[in-house]
C-alpha cells in the first residue's frame, strides 16, 4: 500500500478513492525510443532509467514492433524496461545517498562521527592485546560491531540521520577510552596531544560549518523567521504560510494534527505560538497512539494530505477549507459553525 486517501471514522463514497496498492516485486516503464534506434535494441539489454535524480537500472523486456507518431509525429517504439534495481527499498522509496555537501550539517555525514570511529578502529586494533581495561575492549569491539552492521542493514536513507545521534551517544565513551589510553602510551610526548588537538580541529570546523549555514537561513528569511523553517524545502512555503495565517487570525482553542512523515510540524507550533490554547495530535496510527488523548476535541484540523470533502473524528465532522485547502502542501478542516 502506498498510498492512503481515508483515515478511520472518515466518511466513504462511491466511486471514492481509498488505497493505492502496488506491486513492487515487479516494477516497470514504458519508454518511447526513436524508429532510427530499433536495430541497437535487443531483449535483456540492460538499461538506465533517469525519473527526476534519481537513475535506475533495468532490463529491457518487450520491444514493440510497430512504431507509432508521438505528439510531434516522429515515430516511435514502445520499449517496456523492468526496474531490477537494488536501490528500491522495501516501501518503494529510491535508497540514494545525496552528495554530502547537500546535508549541510546533518549527522550523517558528520565528519566527527567518522573520524573518530575511524580513529578508535584503528588504534584500538592496534593495542587490543596491550589494553588492561577488559571491560573497555569489550565495550569498543561491541559498539564498531553494532556500527558496521548498522550501515549494512539500514536501508531507508531518512533513519541513517536519525539513528546516527543515538550512535554517536554510543561511541562518545568508546572515543574517550581510546583517546585516553593513547595519550598514556605517549605520555610526555609531542604526539600525545594529537587527538586533542584532532578533536579541537574538527570542533572548529563544524562549528565553521553550521555557522554558515544558518547565515544562510537568516539571510533567506527576508525578516520572516517563519520562512526560515523551510529553507531546505521552500516550495511549500507558501502552503504553510497560507494555511496557518488563515487560523492564526480566528484563534482556535485547540489544534488537532494529523501529519505524514515528511510534513513540517515545528513551524506550525512557531506559527501558533499565542494563536492556539492547545495543539494535540489525533487519529495516531503509530506506536504512540495509546497516549492520544481520544477525548480532546479541536476547533480546526491541520493535515498533511487531502482527506476529502470531510472526515469523522469522534462524534464530529470536519469539513475541508476549499479557500485555503488543496495547496499540495497542507489542508485545513473546520467544524460547521
Amino acid at each position: 500500500m502506498t498510498d492512503t486517501k481515508v483515515v478511520e471514522g472518515s466518511s466513504a463514497a462511491q466511486g471514492q478513492e481509498m488505497f493505492t496498492v502496488q506491486n513492487l516485486d515487479d516494477v516497470s516503464v514504458n519508454v518511447s525510443v526513436s524508429k532510427y534506434d530499433y536495430d541497437k535494441l535487443e531483449k535483456g539489454q540492460k538499461a538506465e532509467i533517469t525519473l527526476g535524480d534519481y537513475t535506475y537500472h533495468g532490463t529491457v523486456a518487450r520491444i514493440s514492433r510497430v512504431a507509432t507518431p508521438n505528439e510531434k509525429g516522429a515515430a516511435t517504439i514502445s520499449v517496456r524496461v523492468n526496474i531490477d534495481d537494488p536501490a528500491i527499498a522495501e516501501d518503494g522509496r529510491a535508497f540514494l545517498l545525496h552528495p554530502a555537501q547537500t546535508y549541510d550539517p546533518d549527522l550523517a555525514v558528520n565528519p566527527v562521527i567518522v573520524l573518530a570511529f575511524l580513529f578508535c578502529m584503528i588504534w584500538g586494533t592496534i593495542s587490543f592485546r596491550r589494553q588492561g581495561k577488559q571491560e573497555g575492549r569489550f565495550y569498543s569491539v561491541l559498539i564498531s560491531g553494532i556500527f558496521l552492521l548498522f550501515c549494512c542493514v539500514v536501508r531507508w536513507e531518512p533513519f541513517v540521520s536519525r539513528y546516527m545521534v543515538a550512535y554517536l551517544a554510543l561511541l562518545c565513551p568508546v572515543a574517550a577510552y581510546q583517546v585516553q589510553d593513547f595519550t598514556e602510551r605517549f605520555r610526555g610526548k609531542t604526539r600525545g596531544a594529537a587527538p586533542y588537538v584532532l578533536i579541537s580541529a574538527m570542533c572548529c570546523v563544524e562549528l565553521f560549518g553550521l555557522g554558515i549555514y544558518h547565515t544562510r537561513i537568516a539571510l533567506s528569511e527576508h525578516g520572516d523567521r517563519f520562512r526560515g523553517y523551510f529553507y531546505a524545502r521552500q516550495s511549500i512555503y507558501e502552503d504553510y504560510k497560507e494555511v496557518c495565517g488563515s487560523i492564526a487570525g480566528d484563534g482556535p482553542e485547540k489544534i488537532g494534527l494529523i501529519l505524514g512523515q515528511d510534513s513540517y510540524e515545528y513551524p506550525i507550533w512557531q506559527a501558533m505560538n499565542g494563536h492556539a490554547e492547545e495543539i494535540r495530535h489525533v487519529m495516531v496510527e503509530n506506536e504512540s497512539s495509546p497516549y492520544e488523548i481520544k477525548e480532546y476535541v479541536p476547533d480546526v484540523m491541520l493535515i498533511s494530505s487531502d482527506k476529502g470533502d470531510k472526515i469523522k473524528y469522534g462524534s464530529e465532522i470536519y469539513y475541508r477549507n476549499d479557500t485555503v485547502g488543496g495547496n499540495g502542501g497542507l489542508w485545513l478542516y473546520e467544524m460547521r459553525k
